[in-house]
């Protein structure tokens, strides 16, 4: 009998038969406790599993032989089958010279309510500073804007992911351009239409961030939230709040603290708990110096 079995893959072709030693032949094979992952079967003659499985996961079961003597003899070993997804790639970016589809997308694509995927590249582009793209369900992706398409990188270069709010539209930051160059709050609608809502570091010193990173978050009370790695009052980041109306709102300057305790340089979006507060991550700071998690009200 097996001892352990190979892993399958999901919709990929699976065979491992099974010896007996001893006994007299012709054996039968049976499960017993337990069952085999979706998509395959037993040969009770031969002992093999084989076919295609259809969903990822750990089967755990029995498999039991048993020969032709009078009384047959049994033996029984418990097994498992591990299935692993398999990886579709549905595109390649950078398909062609210059990268005019996008390029080093950094971040994830989302799922919107008409059922395509957006999401963006922080190259490539009709001016190489990254694009705004769309994948519908046949998988064609479809470049709806290129950054740094006004002078001077106005409207925003380097984006990093895109959030749907309830008017339809996305929105998102970009890294650098805008006004003062220090990055830029924007926003899409599905055909690629362009509204520039906020460009950081409005002030001299940057008060209000610089460079932010990650992608936004969307509250439950309808505002935007996100994080810069630079700027605010010390210089090392800050956690930012947009509200519906456009305004933003500095909520947290970091290094704050005596020897920036309370960490610097946020590299990363935010997530909202159930509790309401947002929970994010600094790259530095803390009481080791090796960057912190830290809540805000």
């Amino acid at each position: 009998l097996f001892r352990s079995l190979p892993v399958g893959k999901v919709g990929v072709a699976y065979s491992a038969t099974a010896q007996a030693g001893g006994g007299i032949a012709p054996y039968t094979w049976s499960i017993g406790f337990g069952s085999l992952p979706a998509g395959l079967t037993l040969d009770s003659a031969n002992g093999r599993i084989s076919g295609k499985p259809s969903a990822p996961g750990v089967s755990t079961f029995i498999m039991t032989v048993t020969d032709s003597e009078a009384p047959p003899a049994t033996q029984s070993v418990p097994l498992s089958i591990a299935v692993d997804a398999v990886e579709n790639v549905v595109g390649n970016f950078c398909p062609t010279a210059g990268c005019p589809a996008g390029s080093v997308p950094q971040s994830g694509v989302i799922q919107a309510g008409d059922g395509n995927l957006y999401g963006t590249t922080t190259r490539g582009g009709a001016n190489n500073e990254g694009v705004f793209f769309r994948i519908n369900p046949a998988g064609t992706r479809t470049v709806l804007y290129s950054f740094c398409n006004q002078s001077s990188c106005t409207d925003g270069a380097q984006p990093l992911g895109v959030v749907q709010a309830g008017d339809g539209n996305f929105y998102g930051v970009t890294l650098n351009g805008g006004a003062h160059n220090s990055g830029t709050i924007f926003r899409l609608t599905s055909d690629g239409a362009f509204t520039q809502v906020y460009s950081f570091c409005a002030a001299s010193g940057c008060p209000d961030g610089n460079a932010p990173n990650g992608s936004l978050t969307l509250g439950t009370d309808g505002s935007f939230y996100g994080t810069t790695s630079e700027g605010g009052a010390a210089g090392d980041g800050t956690v930012f709040r947009l509200t519906p109306a456009g305004a933003l709102i500095t909520l947290y300057s970091f290094c704050s603290q005596s020897n920036c305790a309370d960490g610097q340089n946020p590299e990363a979006g935010l997530t909202q708990g159930g509790d309401g507060d947002f929970y994010g991550t600094t790259s530095a700071g803390g009481a080791n110096a090796g960057g912190t998690a830290f809540r805000d009200r």
